[in-house]
């Protein structure tokens, strides 16, 4: 029935029970105040941890308080929230620039596909299957805004987990002063021999279990180094190709600390590593070769606690690091000579006058009896052995104050004999015999070791991949020791080393040729001595490694051996030689380290950082707006208000057969006002009405009691229908 004034209404006076307008302090405009708080707070927070990209340390790892998973869902549960929020906060104000639009009476109304828009935000699948809205409304001011928002609704949890979520990152290099604890000096043999690992106890064997250990591990050590070595060397020599007759670009010398490290040495050039040099200097073969390797003190170091880096194991396994230390490289020099047998003989203890000699088991080779050693003594009034063509070369003689080796007797082909106990000395010495072939000479190696100022230590490990420890010397290494202690000197040959070598060279067998037992690694050694080849000039081999580069690979693991739990510096610093519980030196490092941290891990995913930005913009300017704006009002485009306004509302004949299938093509623009009976005080919803002229809609208050009933409503009404200049 129709009321006098022509209103459809199902009941006639059909007022409303409550005041369209919500105060600040009532629940709904409290609770979206907070929430638009909420959202613009920790929606600034993310794009806050999006650009600064902080790295959380010990804050979140695998076994801590926060591991990387619970991480993980906290970031992604609170991303869920900011954009349940930012959904909410963005439709509820929508809805009211829409429900305040509608209830100006001068204003252009709302539209049926305006009244979709928050459709867009909320199943932004919408938009596809009802693309006509889109049309009629997605190039409007207000559209635009709905539509971006509706983007950034569906893609912030994906944007969040690129640029906010912990990931595993590598940082920048940074310099950092690290500790390592000492415990013993270079190359000390007691304390290396105290801590080979072995059941037999010194209980068992008190005097030869720490030895017999070492000399396992020595040999252990060499062979697999060596193996490791002739494989690389052997892929070179199929290929055919070869490789630099330059030191510095051969493969360099591997091995291996703790079975979980590979181990990569440098190849050092040195005044006489230049074969061509030697020969046209000396005419004789000369195979100097000086090998750096890493400290394995540097490993212990980056697990040290004090030094507060994050492990693989604490990453959920995938972490990685690297670590370039500013420590001295303990060092090897082999050092190669061909000697003919008469440039030889002055070092050949059967040649000595009154030499105890007997027949060995070849015919005709003499040989020195045993306990030769006893007998070797100097000249009267000298102080030195007999000199050799070959003093200047291996430092031997008053000038340098070092004494020379002396053997039994000459090798036959493929033997080799070892000289471990010249008084004083900093060296081991072996002689060897090529093939007689090859050349009549005989070789001569001396190696020693000392602690290189010119290098670094790199030290990365991963646990994907495991570790990995190399020697850096390039000229330009800015890391390098000498260059964080000025004046850093070249090291001293150690002596203690040669307590080392010692045990080394004698695990490896490499004085069977006292016997002409025909040693198996003895003959592969002699096969690697370079000789004077039939056309072009002397060099390394490009297709083989020379004795010394072999010799200096299967020592390789005792300079390891040496470095380890040994002091950062060139020099030793300490009263004893064994520290307990050891000591902890400082020394300078560069660092870059994977942490879970905020950010990109790859460039694409800037894109990104728009979706955080335009998310806290818009939540910036929703919060204004709800603060600016005297409360709430009713939100019309909410389904259940909507659906109420419109069953109490009159017919409209603009929309005419849209009662089946909906609104379809101009129904879309048809615009609608809310207005109110003045009568009755009753809500509803009209179309196209030129509501800036008509004065039926002008609000007057009057005192019938009907009036004075909804007073309330129809102030607030008169209030919101007042025209405002809106770009919405």
């Amino acid at each position: 029935m129709l009321t006098s004034t022509g209103l459809f209404a199902p009941v006639p006076g059909c007022a409303a029970k409550h005041d369209i307008h919500s105060r600040r302090r009532s629940w709904l405009s409290i609770s979206i105040l907070f929430l638009s708080v909420y959202s613009t707070l920790f929606s600034g927070i993310y794009l806050v941890l999006a650009i600064v990209q902080p790295r959380y340390g010990r804050a979140i790892h695998s076994g801590g308080k926060l591991t990387p998973e619970t991480a993980s869902i906290l970031f992604a549960l609170f991303a869920k929230t900011i954009e349940l929020s930012f959904v909410t906060v963005f439709v509820t104000f929508l809805g009211q620039v829409l429900s305040r639009r509608s209830l100006v009476k001068s204003s252009r109304g709302v539209t049926i596909a305006e009244m979709t828009m928050r459709t867009w935000v909320v199943q932004p699948g919408f938009m596809i299957t009802h693309w006509q809205a889109l049309q009629h409304v997605g190039f409007t001011v207000l559209g635009c805004i709905t539509l971006t928002a509706a983007f950034m609704a569906m893609f912030y949890t994906t944007a969040s987990d690129a640029l906010v979520s912990p990931h595993l990152k590598f940082g920048k290099w940074e310099d950092k002063e690290m500790v390592g604890l000492v415990k013993a000096s270079y190359a000390n043999p007691e304390y290396v021999k105290a801590n080979c690992k072995t059941p037999i106890s010194t209980v068992e064997d008190p005097t030869d279990s720490g030895l017999t250990c070492l000399s396992v591990e020595y040999a252990g050590q060499a062979y697999h180094n060596s193996i490791t070595f002739l494989d690389t060397w052997a892929s070179i020599n199929v290929a055919g190709t070869g490789v630099s007759s330059d030191v510095s670009g051969r493969p360099p010398a591997p091995a291996m600390l703790h079975d979980n490290t590979t181990v990569i040495g440098t190849w050092v050039p040195t005044k006489s590593s230049n074969m061509t040099a030697a020969y046209e200097k000396y005419s004789r073969i000369v195979n100097d070769i000086t090998l750096s390797m890493p400290h394995a003190g540097v490993f212990a170091a980056a697990r040290e606690e004090k030094n507060g880096i994050l492990q693989p194991e604490e990453l959920a396994g995938v972490g990685e690091y690297s670590i370039e230390a500013a420590v001295v490289s303990p060092s090897l020099n082999v050092l190669c000579a061909n000697l003919n047998k008469t440039e030889l003989a002055p070092l050949i203890y059967i040649e000595f006058p009154d030499a105890k000699t007997e027949t060995a088991n070849v015919t005709g080779q003499i040989q020195a009896q045993a306990g030769f050693e006893n007998d070797i003594q100097l000249i009267d009034g000298k102080s030195y052995l007999n000199s050799t063509v070959v003093d200047d070369i291996f430092e031997w003689g008053s000038t340098h104050d070092r004494q020379p080796p002396v053997f039994p007797m000459y090798p036959i082909e493929y033997n080799s004999l070892t000289n471990i106990s010249v008084v004083q000395s900093d060296s081991v010495y072996m002689l060897i015999k090529a093939a007689d072939v090859t050349t009549p000479d005989y070789t001569i190696c001396q190696i020693r070791s000392y602690l290189s100022p010119n290098c670094s230590t790199l030290y990365n490990v991963s646990g994907m991949s495991g570790g990995r420890l190399e020697s850096r010397c390039q000229a330009d290494n800015r890391m390098a020791y000498n260059r964080s202690v000025d004046n850093a000197p070249l090291g001293a040959w150690q002596k203690d080393w040669r307590n080392i070598g010692s045990q080394w060279i004698t695990s490896l067998s490499l004085n069977t040729g006292i016997s002409n037992a025909n040693s198996s690694t003895s003959r592969l050694l002699a096969q690697l001595i370079p000789t004077v080849p039939g056309w072009g000039k002397v060099q390394l081999n490009p297709l083989k490694p020379s004795i010394s580069e072999a010799l200096a690979a299967m020592a390789g693991s005792t300079l390891l051996l040496s470095s380890t739990d040994a002091t950062f510096l060139h020099y030793w610093n300490y009263t004893a030689m064994v520290l307990d519980p050891g000591i902890y030196e400082k020394f300078n490092a560069t660092i870059t380290s994977q942490q879970y941290t905020s950010g990109v891990t790859q460039r694409w995913q800037g894109m990104f950082y728009i979706i955080l930005a335009l998310v806290f913009a818009t939540n910036v300017f929703c919060l204004v707006y709800f603060c600016v704006r005297n409360g709430l009002v009713t939100d019309f485009t909410e389904l259940q208000n909507l659906f109420s306004l419109a069953v109490n509302s009159p017919p409209s004949a603009r929309l005419h057969g849209s009662c089946g299938g909906g609104p379809q093509g101009d129904q879309l623009n048809v615009d609608f006002h809310t207005l109110v009976d003045d009568h009755s005080g009753h809500f509803y919803m009209k179309e196209g009405v030129d509501v800036r002229n008509g004065r039926a809609y002008d609000m007057r208050r009057r005192n019938s009691p009907v009036n004075l009933r909804h007073l309330k409503s129809m102030t607030s009404y008169s209030k919101l229908s007042t025209p405002r200049g809106s770009w919405l």
